[in-house]
């Protein structure tokens, strides 16, 4: 049985990042000088895992973030992969946005962004994202590939799809970072859902060969 292997990566940091304002697909930010420089220093700290192809959200965050992170690999830009619409929460700080009721809701899953996309329609969106890039990798017999995308729909996907079964939040990562996901043909068509096997990016650099394997409490 042929598997497939997809390292699901959090774009690097932004300026919305470095200043805590909620950052979502009305804003196309790029890489802040200092995210991209944070890139490399985990390159050179940890080991990334090698990818055949990298799918992108559409958003410059994550293009550059894959130029740095993949260079000389092919880079398609996948529009499922788009950062959440935000709504009325676009480019606000969110010590101002803790305090509101609307954000708190939404936070637990209850209810929308007022204006923006909301639960169903995203998990819709990212399931098809998925969907696209694994047809997209047996018919390229590509059995390892890479996929830079936003927070939110890295979080998405592994709670609504993976195992370990875990909450949104608690998928939560820091920039550059991630985790690699396991699945066939039968076992997405049957069951509908992935493995989780590693963390991204993983031992050191000095480390190649090491096991990539891991367990939920080591997160």
């Amino acid at each position: 049985m042929i598997t497939y292997k997809l390292h699901l990566i959090r774009h690097g940091e932004t300026e919305g990042n470095r200043k805590k304002i909620c950052v979502g697909a009305r804003t196309d930010l790029p890489l802040a000088p200092e995210g991209a420089e944070e890139l490399r220093a985990l390159m050179a700290a940890y080991r990334y895992p090698a990818a055949a192809k990298v799918y992108t959200s559409p958003m410059l965050r994550c293009r550059q973030t894959a130029e740095i992170l993949f260079p000389d690999v092919e880079i398609e830009p996948v529009e499922g992969l788009r950062e959440c619409d935000l709504g009325e929460f676009e480019g606000r700080p969110f010590a101002e946005l803790n305090k509101e009721e609307a954000f708190l809701q939404w936070l637990e899953g209850k209810s929308p962004p007022p204006g923006g996309e909301g639960p169903q329609a995203l998990g819709n969106r990212i399931t098809a994202a998925f969907e696209y890039m694994l047809n997209d990798m047996m018919s390229c017999r590509i059995t390892e590939a890479a996929a830079v995308t936003h927070g939110a729909i890295l979080m998405g996907l592994l709670s609504m799809y993976g195992y370990p079964k875990a909450g949104m939040k608690e998928w939560a990562v820091e920039n550059g970072c991630g985790y690699t996901v396991m699945t066939s043909a039968a076992m997405w068509m049957r069951d509908r859902c992935f493995e989780i096997v590693s963390a991204v990016p993983f031992g050191g650099a000095e480390t190649e060969g090491e096991s990539e394997t891991w367990n939920l409490e080591e997160r």
